[in-house]
Parts: C-alpha cells; structure tokens; sequence
C-alpha cells in the first residue's frame, strides 16, 4: 500500500515546488556528505626519496607535506599561510557538488588531530554553479567547529593564516587572520579528553577530499578541483627547534585509482599543491531519478527513538499562558498536544523552564500566579523580574495524561538569600501539584554555562568553572531531594526522583559538558537526562538568511553534528542524550524567518536529522510572543492566538516517526542526497522499511513572484512527500 501525506495546503502559498524521486528498495547507500574538516590515516602504496630527501606517499584523502618531529621532540606550534582556490568540478564531471579542505594541523595519527582552515565548495546541480567557503577549526575526534562568516569572512583569493600552539598536551590556541580583509580570529580550547591528549609527532599542511559524516562512519565527498593551493611561511617546531618542510613526506591525493595532485617545494617554507587530473567523477546518488534504499535498517540508522520524541520547553514566565489554571484551561493548547499525541502514542512531554527559570522568586501572598517586568535593557521579549505565588503551579493540572519537568531556579538561589528560600518554597508546591504520575523529572539550573557570560547580564562571577558549578548543583538538588522527603517522599525514590542536566547552552561556551561529569556532576547517581541546548544561529546575526541558515540541510547537520559529536563522548554515562531546549535562532527567533513556512521545513528537517544521529528527544522551546513558537496560547497586543508554522512542521515529524509504543520499534535513517536544499530520511518499523519522507528546501516565494523564477527539477506541487510501505 502506498498513502501520501502533503503539506502544500499550508506551505505553497509561500513555497511551492516539488521534490519528487523514484524510490526503490534494494540497499543501502552512502551518508549525505558533510564538511567535517577531519582527516582519516591514508592509505601508504609507495614511499621513494626524491632529489630533497622527501619521500612520496599515496593518500585517499590527504595532499601535502607532513613533517615528523623525531625521537623524543614534539612539535608545540604549527605556522602556514596560503590562498583561498577557486573550486569548480572536475572535467568532465556530471552535475553535483564537489568540495575540499586547506588546512594546518597537528597529530599523533591516528589518535589525535588539532587543525584548523578553510573549506572550500562548489555546487554545480540543477544548472548552478554557487562556490561557498567557510573556516573551521577542530581537535579530533571532537566536532568540528566552523567559524560564522561575520566573525570571520573568507573567499577565494583572501590570503589566510593559520597559527596553532599547544599549551599543554590537552590545551591549545587557534589564531586565523585573513590578511586579505584585516580579520583575525583567536579561540583557546581543549581536547575531547585527556585521552586525546596531543604529543606533537607531526606537523601538516593539507588540501584534503572531506569526509561524509554519519554515525557509522566517515565516507570521501566528491573532490574538488582546487586549481593550485600556494602555502608559504610554512614553520613547525617547538622552543628549541623549528623545522620548515624541505625535508617533509609529500603525500599525494589518489582517488579513483589516479593520483591527482602533485606538491612542488621551492623552499623550506614554501611549497605549491595542485590538482593535475581531469577526470570525470560522480558524486555520492548522482543520478537525480532514483535512490536506492536497504529494506531493513542499514547500519548508520538510529537506535530505537523512546516515547515522546515530539516535545516542548515552554519559557517558565509563559507557562500560565499556554496551560491556564483550573478556573480557566487552556484546552486550545491541550488539543494541539493531543494532536501530537494521537500519531506518536504519548501527548509531548513539557520542560517548563528556561532564562525566567533563573530569574523567577515565590512571592506566597501574591493572589494570581506571576508578576512579571520586562526591563528593555535587559530583554524586551520577557520579563528579568519575576515573582510567583502559589496558583502557578494550578498550571500543572490542565492538561491530562501529560507529564512535565519542573525547572528550579538556580542563578538567584546560588548567592541569594530570597533565591534560596523562593527555592526551599516552592519544592512542596511542585511537588504536590506533579503527585500522580505527572512528574518526568526535575531541572536545577538553565544554562549555567553562560551564568559568567550572560547577555541579560551575569549572575556569577569571571572565575565561574565547571568545578564550582557543580559543587553547587550538588549542593542545590540535595537540598531538593531534602525538602522532598518531608513534603513527597513518594517522588524520592530511584524510580520517581532525578534530574535532566546540565542543560547547557551549547556544546562550547564558558563551562565544558565533559569536564562537568569528570568533576563529579552525577555523584548522587541521580542525573536521568543528558540535556543539552541548541540553536542554529542567532536572531540577529548578521549573514542569517531562510534560504541559507534554515532551509539548509547542510547548516541543519553541521548545528546538530555538534551535539552528536556531544553524546557520543558522554555515551560512557549510559544515559540518554536530548535536547532540552532548541529552535531556530536564539532570542526567540527572527520574523521572517522562524515565523515563515520556510521554518516548518525546517522543523522536519531538523527533528528527523536529531533522530538519525541517536538524540533520543527534542524539547522545542516557545513563549508567549515568541517568533519561533509553535503556537500562540492566548491573544496579545503582539500576536493573536492560533497555530503557527512551526508546529506544522511537527505534525509531520509527529506523523513519520507514528507509534512508539513498547512493542514497536521505530528507527530513522538519514538518506544521502546531494544539494544541501534537499533532504531525505527513511523510517524503519519493527526492522523493516515502513516510510520515506522526501523535503525539498528550496526557496521560493510565490505571493512576490506569482511564478517562480527558480529552475527545478522535480515534480509534483508540494514541498514534502511521505510514503507508506507498510
């Protein structure tokens, strides 16, 4: 049987445009490709001594120079400088996008990498030909971190730098300057663990073919032809010795069973890579008329996604707003989440948390449940002064069959008398209003990792670390679990009681995830939830665009690959991994943009990507007001009530992922497609293939242009195909 389920009703009013393939089902394919800027070990077919006392090595993925540091040295710092190429596809290739990597690094191969540079792409599908360029910096196998083109803007011809110093084995500084523009960017980080601790044994200067990034595994992009890649100043070493690259290895790119790059050293600190075959390739699914998928799970796809996947973090001062009280329900927000509810089998679970969390103090003789003050120096989307009283936790008890995760509020408690008793408070209060099955677990804190850094101005002082953090949360969730044994001892035992934490605010700001579990975060054993926080980008970010920052499957995987890269050095815990918190842009979205139709594409996209990589749950996180909100709970002078784009896109995602009851598995697989405005999953039920979900991210605005001036190949007329094979 085959059913399809289209989203244009809503969508083509502002997008139109069908992404339509014929989908067979015979094996498994290859992973979407992604910039991941890390290399793999080559593969060594030949090592002869030439004229300079270098020797040649064959590589499938690495082209340059690469000098040793010698029995009982280390290299401490690396130094190169080169000239952004101008990529284009490879004579005689067929339509696709084709991509490379210029970079200066660092290794103890193949155990460690510290590199950082310049990826470099060009996309020559459906009768483009868009070239894009962005700088990156990494310690491997930690994510990649690319570097946004505000802070740091590259294109072809800009002379970059690359400076990189070891501080310790597990401490290091990037410094990339562009030459070209006057910019430069400096950032200190560390590695994954100290089991990735760096020795120095050799240095690199490196035009590579990247990899395709999946969880199992990594697979060669299609390559670039770079043209030629000039580096000069090109030093390695350490106090005591510096070595230029007169007397390196050259390793040459073979790909296809042909070398096709060739390195020529002038000078110790200067030498010339360049692509020298032309000779056709074809990208990973080429063919734009078929796709070839496994009938069963193929090994990349995920493991079986729990209950409640769908789910939402409502900004704590919102909560009454989108719940109602006893007197007065919102039963326009229950049904939207019943609606959820009925494809998935579980209604979404509900983070009630979020900034006002840590801003929010009990007042018990306020006779209505929240005072809020907007201070427009400090955020004009929500209130920095909050007060509850006792009906706020009424809002517990309108929706049935839901349960939530209660956020206590740990910035005020930390040093603040009030905040410390507003704490003790209202444990009782939660905790009654959450009796019967209501509680999921509880929260301490919200993003503590800014708490030094904050925006909204810091609440701890410059020498905040992860150390003091968690000697505090500890601190913090015992006095919980204290005021819980006198007021609920039901919800203190090990079946009833636990927290979600440490609902960081990404993976790389002030405080580090990994160094907090190493300082003992989960020393009670009471941590049920590895919770981390994403956003895509900012709301007012300058370069943020629909097209190129939300309806982009690259930009979604590379934002999510981050948290992955998270989990999977947490996996040792054994405890899940989710997204407590994310949407599209942080402070609360951008009109036009996360508002727009474009954002429920986006929605799809990125909920069924999380689910690919294993994310066991995704909180989206609206409040009242809220560009980015799913809905709208109640009217304002700002908005009216009603659904908004968002949760669309949920209702789909809601709808393709379908039952998660205890006897079926669900499990979803990232299909590899070329262009980044495309993107393709593939549901597994119970070891079989059940659904395809088909998105096409291609922007086109219809109420501006009446017919779209945009070339497409696809057919049909909506945005999003589903189908069932069951």
């Amino acid at each position: 049987m085959k059913i399809c389920f289209f989203i244009d009703a809503f969508l083509c009013a502002t997008y139109i445009n069908a992404l339509h393939r014929d989908i067979r089902v015979q094996h498994q394919v290859a992973s979407s490709a992604i910039q991941s800027g890390y290399p793999t070990l080559p593969i060594r077919r030949s090592a002869n001594e030439t004229e300079q006392t270098t020797k040649d090595t064959d590589s499938t993925n690495w082209a340059g120079p690469v000098v040793s540091s010698g029995p009982g040295e280390s290299f401490n710092f690396v130094l190169g400088y080169f000239t952004v190429p101008v990529p284009s596809a490879p004579s005689g290739a067929a339509p696709g996008v084709y991509s490379a990597a210029v970079w200066v690094g660092i290794d103890n191969l193949p155990h460690a990498i510290l590199q950082a540079g310049v990826d470099i792409q060009i996309d020559t599908s459906r009768g483009l030909n868009t070239a894009s360029y962005y700088s990156w910096y990494e310690w491997y196998p930690d994510a990649m971190h690319s570097i946004p083109l505000d802070e740091f803007p590259v294109q072809a011809g800009h002379n970059i730098a690359v400076n990189l110093t070891l501080s310790t084995p597990t401490t290091a500084t990037a410094v990339l300057s562009n030459l070209s523009v006057g910019k430069q960017y400096t950032k200190s980080f560390g590695a994954p663990s100290t089991a990735f601790a760096l020795t120095g044994e050799n240095a690199e200067w490196v035009v590579e073919d990247t990899t395709m990034a999946a969880p199992s595994g990594e697979y060669l992009a299609s390559f670039a032809d770079f043209g030629s890649v000039r580096f000069w100043n090109c030093a390695a070493g350490s106090s005591q010795r510096q070595m230029g690259v007169s007397t390196a290895e050259i390793w040459n790119l073979e790909t296809a069973g042909r070398v096709v790059t060739t390195t020529t050293i002038t000078s110790d600190s200067e030498f010339q890579t360049s692509y020298v075959d032309g000779s056709s390739q074809t990208p990973t699914n080429q063919n734009p008329g078929t796709i070839e998928l496994s009938s069963t799970p193929p090994k990349d796809a995920s493991s079986p996604i729990p209950e409640a996947f769908v789910s939402y973090s409502i900004e704590f001062a919102s909560f009454p707003d989108f719940a109602g009280n006893k007197a007065s329900p919102n039963t326009f927000s229950n049904n939207l989440l019943n609606n959820l509810g009925k494809f998935t089998g579980t209604k979404p679970y509900i983070r009630v948390g979020g900034n006002t969390q840590d801003y929010a103090l009990y007042n018990a003789s306020l006779t209505y449940a929240l005072n809020g003050t907007i201070n427009p120096t400090r955020a004009t989307d929500y209130p920095t002064t909050v007060f509850i009283g006792p009906s706020y936790f009424e809002s517990y008890s309108t929706w049935p069959d839901t349960k939530f995760i209660h956020g206590f509020n740990m910035a005020l408690g930390r040093n603040n008398s009030i905040g410390w008793q507003s704490l003790i408070d209202t444990v009782p209060l939660a905790c009654k209003a959450l009796e019967g099955g209501k509680l999921l677990w509880w929260e301490y804190g919200n993003e503590p990792d800014l708490y030094s850094t904050s925006a909204q101005g810091p609440v701890a002082p410059p020498n905040w670390n992860e150390s003091t953090y968690v000697e505090e949360w500890l601190n913090g969730t015992r006095a919980i679990k204290r005021e819980l044994q006198k007021a609920c001892p039901e919800l203190t035992t090990n079946e009833t009681y636990g927290y979600l934490a440490p609902s960081f605010a990404g993976t790389d700001n002030h405080l580090k995830p990994v160094k907090t579990w190493q300082d003992g975060l989960n020393a009670d054993e009471d941590i049920k939830l590895i919770s981390s926080h994403n956003y895509i980008g900012g709301a007012t970010q300058p370069g943020i665009t629909l097209q190129g920052t939300l309806m982009n499957h690259t930009k979604t995987v590379l934002s999510v690959n981050n948290q992955a890269q998270l989990a999977a050095n947490l996996s040792y815990t054994n405890i899940p991994f989710i997204l407590g918190e994310t949407n599209s842009l942080y402070n609360q979205g951008a009109r036009g943009l996360s508002n727009a139709f474009g954002a429920a594409l986006w929605v799809i996209d990125f909920n069924l990507y999380c689910a690919s990589v294993g994310i066991q749950r995704v909180h989206m996180h609206q409040g009242t007001n809220f560009r980015y909100q799913s809905w709208q709970p109640i009217n304002t002078n700002i908005t009216t009530k009603g659904t908004k784009a968002p949760y669309y896109g949920q209702i789909v995602v809601a709808a393709f992922i379908g039952s998660l009851s205890p006897s079926t598995q669900t499990q979803i697989s990232n299909i590899p497609l070329q262009g980044e405005r495309e993107a393709a999953y593939a549901a597994y039920v119970n070891g079989k293939l059940a659904r395809v979900a088909v998105i096409n991210l291609q922007q086109y605005n219809y109420t501006v242009n009446g017919t779209s001036d945009v070339v497409n190949e696809w057919l049909g007329t909506s945005l999003l195909q589903v189908t069932d094979y069951s």
